[in-house]
């Protein structure tokens, strides 16, 4: 005997009131499991944005990599070849400071800024300044800053900073 019969027999609840809960009892289950597919399709939607978002971090990812790739391709492409002479280069690369002798049209050269220093997997590379510009774009970490020389000091006190009083002179 159900638990309904046993209601009815002690005369707890009537026939409508049994009606009513059974109406009831369909209605939490429909709409239990309303929530259960409302609650399954926020999670397919979770699962969809996170997958575009790892998709798109992988895409950037490629695309960065390729770019390098590149760029390190153009950089062997488009190296000068250095032509040993007296003239000495002062080249920072990071907190290092290399001395690279250089023929002196090519330190004139790298003075004025028509070629420029490259680095590719910690080896020197001399570049023209507008392949310089085209590396640069794609990955500018391959590119070093640009080199200025420093002006030589002639023989006497002719530096502006350090300028002697008359008087202090014999």
């Amino acid at each position: 005997m159900s638990l309904q019969e046993q209601l009815l027999k002690l005369g707890v609840a009537d026939r409508k009131q049994l009606r009513q809960a059974q109406h009831a009892q369909r209605q939490a289950a429909k709409s239990g499991d309303n929530e259960a597919r409302r609650l399954a399709e926020e999670r397919s939607r979770q699962q969809k944005e996170q997958q575009q978002k790892l998709q798109s971090d992988l895409n950037r990812e490629r695309a960065r990599k390729e770019q390098e790739a590149a760029a390190r391709q153009m950089l062997l492409q488009q190296e000068v070849v250095r032509q040993p002479g007296d003239a000495v280069c002062h080249v920072r690369v990071g907190r290092q400071l290399r001395k690279v002798r250089l023929h002196d049209s090519q330190y004139q050269a790298v003075c004025a800024g028509s070629l420029r220093w490259g680095l590719l997997d910690d080896r020197l590379v001399l570049l023209t300044a507008t392949a310089a510009a085209a590396i640069a774009e794609r990955a500018e970490y391959l590119i070093l800053p640009q080199q200025t020389a420093m002006p030589e000091v002639a023989a006497g006190y002719e530096d502006a900073r350090y300028q002697i009083p008359d008087d202090l002179m014999w």
